[in-house]
């Protein structure tokens, strides 16, 4: 039950935060912290009412923003279907007009008098208050839709019916409530009272605090108070927790029992009430209070800063709000250090990088401060699963990011104010699952993948074998230069050889450094330096003959060849040998071609006659490939770099 405990001290310290609509970075509406016994809903009409209960006017809610309302609600209302279960002030028009009938609602559907005596039994209590009275005095009239219709709302057909959404070739004006709503006896509705010196909505805390009070002298009446688990006090408790976690249309719950009959589960849990010794349902008792708290606390920080795929959400936050940004979330691009040095960056260079990066968090949180980190998924259309929980030490936490952005990154080249720089990138959990499986893959491998991967960031577990090969075998099979998978499979198997090797994972040494090592003596290393070799000729040389046309920019034998290779790259590389004597010939830098050649040879001597077989390569493959070609880049920046110099210094002179 820690998950519970450690969104009800959210819930408990983020108080100033309750009701007030957010915004996420890209702008869209965040949903609200919401106050106990409340939920939300999306309302289409606003009838406001003067201080002595006449209708004054109706507004039509169009926007999503203008729509979403905090309503009270009862335990039933909250986790209403299809039996109708009145909430104790905004609603349908079903619940709220005492004429439905008289304008063709169902029977069958009108709930006008049980929600009337609910809002009764409320605005008649010590906890009343002027706002309820005039509501429930003007609803008494029942003639709100009479109302509605004089101001021309909707549309009345010839027996003074309302009429549902008309057909678009129908002349005469649509009223603009019929944009959001086919049927507007379907039509939730909201009060505004009018006052001399104010107005009072559903925003106002005296109104919400008014039910919070009456709701709980409900319940204390009704039921006995129990012990709650969570708090390790005395009060009402339940098993009916809310819906809505991931989105306004979720009906799947996190909690629930309801094996009181059926038997889907015989546990050894017994009713001490029950003298027949029947299987009950409650394992544990929680209060009320916190579970509308936690999932309060749980709905809003999802919609603020979660990360969703699919049915799959993932949740990283704390249990006291910071002000340095919104989340430790480490499923985005963006977190994490935004690290720019060369492509030869040591492991400690790195880590100075991202604790930097890191250094506002640190900087904030407490040594007793927690974080905690959680994944859900829908296991049925009604029931949500937890796929993984941790809860961190925050101090922990960061070291364990601070690792994770420090061992699996890879450089790469990436455009900042007009100039290429050298950009180190860890890949996302996401991007990851994609380079395994590609581009068309469906969510649920995706969120499988996910999963495994999470115990490699935050709990420093060795990456999975299967995860490694099969992003080397999608690299050596794909040909598209411009994809993000090389980067993508060099970070994931650099960390994985690190880590394989290392004793200890938090040693400043790395056995494979960032950057092309020349001492580095493995066969498959070896093997991507040749094949680097030869595309940097073959490319090099149908630049020299066509500049930046088609031809200059087509695929070069050695990446064709990229999975041949890996398979059998001493039969491979005869085939490509013979194509680059062309090239070499062809190159109309002679020096250049030379130097080539020699490399090559040198290469090809340190494999040596018994490496040079057809046994398949390992991953480091890869990284000899992709660590040479970015030295041939860095170089041929260097050497454009010096030109210029050049060129400026001779100018000067001049």
């Amino acid at each position: 039950m820690s998950w519970i405990q450690m969104l009800y001290e959210t819930y408990e310290n983020s108080q100033d935060k309750i009701g007030s609509i957010e915004k996420r970075e890209n702008g869209s509406n965040v949903y609200p912290l919401l106050p106990v016994f409340h939920s939300t809903q999306n309302a289409n009409l606003e009838v406001t009412l003067d201080e002595n209960g006449q209708f004054k006017s109706v507004l039509v809610l169009t926007e999503p923003g203008d729509k979403l309302t905090i309503i009270p609600v009862t335990e039933e209302s909250a986790g209403r279907t299809s039996k109708p279960v009145p909430h104790p002030l905004f609603d349908k028009m079903q619940y709220v007009a005492g004429d439905y009938l008289a304008y063709g609602g169902a029977e069958k559907k009108f709930c006008y008098d049980e929600y009337m005596k609910q809002l009764d039994d409320w605005q008649s209590s010590a906890h009343g208050m002027d706002y309820l009275k005039i509501i429930y005095a003007y609803l008494q009239k029942g003639s709100l839709l009479h109302d509605l219709a004089q101001a021309k709302v909707f549309l009345l057909d010839e027996a003074g019916k309302i009429k549902k959404k008309p057909k678009k070739d129908e002349e005469g004006e649509i009223p603009e409530l019929y944009d959001s709503i086919d049927d507007p006896l379907e039509a939730f509705v909201r009060f505004r009272v009018l006052f001399d010196k104010s107005d009072v909505d559903w925003r106002n805390r005296d109104l919400q605090n008014s039910y919070i009070g009456w709701y709980k002298e409900h319940l204390e009446k009704q039921r006995e108070k129990e012990l709650c688990y969570v708090t390790g006090k005395m009060n009402v408790c339940t098993y009916n927790a809310p819906s809505k976690l991931r989105h306004t249309g979720d009906k799947a719950k996190l909690y629930s029992a309801n094996d009181a009959s059926g038997f889907t589960y015989r546990g050894r849990f017994f009713d001490r009430k029950d003298t027949k010794n029947k299987p009950s349902g409650a394992a544990v008792n929680v209060s009320m209070e916190v579970i509308q708290k936690s999932h309060s606390a749980l709905r809003w920080l999802i919609s603020k800063q979660g990360y969703k795929n699919g049915e799959q959400v993932y949740l990283v936050w704390g249990s006291r709000p910071m002000e340095t940004g919104e989340s430790l979330n480490f499923f985005a691009r963006g977190y994490g250090a935004k690290s720019y040095a060369s492509a030869s960056s040591t492991y400690g260079q790195i880590a100075d990088n991202v604790n930097k990066a890191l250094a506002g968090y640190r900087a904030e949180l407490k040594f007793s401060d927690k974080i905690s980190v959680i994944g859900l998924n829908a296991a049925t259309q009604g029931r949500l699963s937890i796929n993984y929980y941790k809860e961190f030490l925050a101090q922990k936490f960061l070291d364990r990011l601070s690792h994770w952005y420090s061992s699996c990154v890879w450089q790469t080249r990436k455009k900042i104010d007009e100039k290429w720089q050298w950009y180190l990138f860890t890949p996302i959990p996401k991007e990851i699952a994609l380079a395994v499986y590609g581009e068309n893959v469906d969510d649920k491998a995706i969120n499988s993948l996910i999963q495994r991967i999470l115990p490699c960031i935050l709990e420093e577990k060795q990456i999975p074998r299967d995860i490694v090969m099969m992003l080397f075998r999608r690299f050596c099979q794909n040909h598209d230069e411009k994809s993000n998978i090389q980067n993508i499979a060099c970070a994931v198997i650099r960390k994985w050889y690190n880590d394989k090797f290392s004793q200890n994972k938090l040693q400043s040494e790395e056995v494979l450094k960032l950057g092309l090592d020349e001492n580095n003596l493995d066969r498959s290393y070896l093997f991507g330096r040749l094949l680097a070799y030869a595309d940097q000729i073959e490319s090099t040389v149908l630049y020299q003959k066509n500049g930046s046309g088609a031809d200059a920019s087509r695929e070069t034998n050695a990446e064709r060849y990229k999975w041949q290779f890996s398979l059998k790259p001493a039969k491979t590389w005869q085939i490509i040998d013979r194509q680059l004597g062309y090239y070499l010939s062809a190159c109309n830098n002679f020096s250049l071609a030379n130097k080539w050649k020699k490399e090559i040879n040198a290469i090809i001597d340190a494999i040596s006659v018994t490496g040079f077989t057809n046994e398949r390569l390992e991953p480091q493959f890869i990284l000899g490939y992709a660590s040479q070609k970015n030295y041939f880049v860095e170089q041929i920046a260097l050497a454009k770099e010096k030109k210029n110099s050049v060129d400026m210094g001779g100018k000067n002179n001049e």
